[in-house]
C-alpha cells in the first residue's frame, strides 16, 4: 500500500471515528435540552454510550437548568474537545505520511 492511500485511508478512518463520537454527543445534548425522557430506550442508549466520553470534562463547569430540560456544557465542551482532538490526530497522519512527490521526467532537449 502506497503511503497515499494509507495517509488517506487513516484521515477518512479518524474522521469517521470522531464523527461517530461527535454525533453520540450531539443526540445527547439535543436531549438534555429538550427534556427527553431519560428511560425512553433510544435516549437511555445514547446517555449510556456517551457517559464515557464525558468523565474528563465532569466538574469543569456547571449545568444550567432550563424549563424542561437542561443545557449539558460539559457535553458541549467534549464535543468541541473531540473535535480538535480528531482534527490534530488528522495533521499527524498527514504530517508522518507526506504527499508523495512524483518527479516528471526530465526533458530531452
Amino acid at each position: 500500500m502506497n503511503t497515499d492511500l494509507l495517509r488517506i485511508q487513516l484521515s477518512r478512518l479518524t474522521w469517521l471515528v470522531f464523527g461517530a463520537l461527535e454525533a453520540l454527543l450531539g443526540f445527547r445534548i439535543f436531549f438534555k435540552l429538550i427534556g427527553a425522557n431519560p428511560s425512553a430506550q433510544f435516549v437511555r442508549l445514547i446517555y449510556e454510550a456517551s457517559g464515557w466520553l464525558l468523565r474528563p470534562f465532569r466538574g469543569i463547569v456547571s449545568t444550567p437548568q432550563l424549563a424542561g430540560g437542561v443545557i449539558d456544557l460539559p457535553a458541549m465542551i467534549a464535543l468541541m474537545s473531540y473535535l480538535v482532538v480528531g482534527g490534530l490526530i488528522v495533521q499527524l497522519v498527514r504530517v508522518l505520511l507526506p504527499p508523495t512527490i512524483e518527479q516528471e521526467p526530465a526533458s530531452q532537449a
